[in-house]
Order: C-alpha cells, then structure tokens, then sequence
C-alpha cells in the first residue's frame, strides 16, 4: 500500500497519508482533520478508485470545511489521475 491509495479500517474508508518503511505505522486520514494511525494488519486496500469528477467533489467539501491540507492532498491524488 502506498501514501494516496484508499483503504478500509474499522469499517471507515480513508486514504493513506503517511507510512513508514516497515509499515507498522500507516496513519489513514478519513476526511476532515480526522486521522488514525494502524499497522499494515488492521487496514485493507479498497476496490474502487476515485475518478477526477469526485476529487473535484471532496476537494469542494474541503474548502467548505476551511481543510487546506485535505484539500491539497486531494489536488495531488487529483494529479496521478491525470493521464
């Protein structure tokens, strides 16, 4: 798993923010300013992924929410979209 992918844990979908080398720390942002760290065993990656049209909707909800880092982090996930 890499920093930007989205992952379910305990039930909850987030994406990746930070992990370490060993990935025994992976610290999963779920929204606004809501973040948790887990170990490798407690997350497991998502099936679907976000298409242009909802990074464009979560970046909006971010600045609703006055989330400038949500809202650049999107922007970068936005980016790798982009082929």
């Amino acid at each position: 798993m890499n920093v930007g992918e989205w992952v379910l844990a305990e039930n909850q979908v987030g994406f990746i923010v930070f992990k370490n080398h060993t990935e025994t720390s992976i610290k999963v942002q779920f929204g606004y300013r809501n973040s948790k760290v887990y170990s490798k065993d407690d997350i497991s990656p998502v099936k679907f992924q976000l298409d242009n049209d909802a990074i464009h909707n979560l970046q909006l909800l971010a600045l609703e929410t006055n989330d400038k880092i949500w809202f650049e982090k999107l922007g970068e996930l936005k980016k790798r979209c982009i082929k």
